[in-house]
C-alpha cells in the first residue's frame, strides 16, 4: 500500500509539484485512501500535497473526518509520510484521532526509528521501507519491512 511522500511528489528543485503528483496518481492511484481488512480500517494520508506541504489540507481533512465517522471497525491504523507532530495541524489531527478507535499511526520521513504513545495512540516512525536510508551505527541501520498483526476483536 503506497504512502506518498516528498520523494514521490517533489520535483528536482525539491518542491511539491502538481505534475509529479499526477504521474504518481497515474502510476500508483489516489494519494489518500482507506480500505478495510477484517476488523481494521487502514487510512493512508498525503502530507506532501502541492501547496499543502506538511499539513492535511481541507479537502482531505473532511474526507478523513467522514471516513472515521463512518467506520465500524474495532481498530484504525493511519499511515502518512511526515511525522504527525511536524504537521501544521498536528494538534487538531491528534484530537480528531482521539475521537475514534485509532490504535497506531505509522510514518517515516526522517529515516530512523522512533516510538511515542500519547493518550493511548501509538505513534511509530519507521525507517525507509526495505532500505535503511542511513548508515549511522548509533541510529540503527538495517534493511527491513514492517509487519503488523491484529489479534483481538476489541
Amino acid at each position: 500500500m503506497p504512502v506518498p511522500g516528498n520523494h514521490d511528489l517533489y520535483n528536482a528543485r525539491q518542491q511539491a509539484d502538481p505534475d509529479i503528483e499526477q504521474i504518481y496518481r497515474e502510476t500508483w492511484g489516489a494519494t489518500y485512501y482507506s480500505f478495510s481488512y477484517r476488523n481494521s480500517l487502514m487510512i493512508v494520508l498525503n502530507t506532501d500535497a502541492p501547496g499543502q506541504e506538511s499539513r492535511i489540507d481541507d479537502e482531505q481533512w473532511q474526507w478523513l473526518r467522514d471516513t472515521l465517522n463512518r467506520n465500524s471497525r474495532a481498530h484504525v491504523f493511519l499511515f502518512m509520510h511526515r511525522p504527525p507532530d511536524t504537521l501544521r495541524n498536528a494538534t487538531a489531527l491528534h484530537e480528531l484521532l482521539l475521537e475514534h478507535p485509532v490504535r497506531y499511526v505509522f510514518y517515516g520521513h526522517h529515516h530512523h526509528y522512533h516510538f511515542d504513545e500519547r493518550d493511548g495512540i501509538r505513534y511509530v516512525m519507521t525507517n525507509a521501507a526495505a532500505n535503511s536510508g542511513l548508515t549511522v551505527d548509533a541510529v540503527g541501520s538495517f534493511d527491513h519491512f514492517l509487519q503488523v498483526s491484529v489479534r483481538d476483536s476489541v
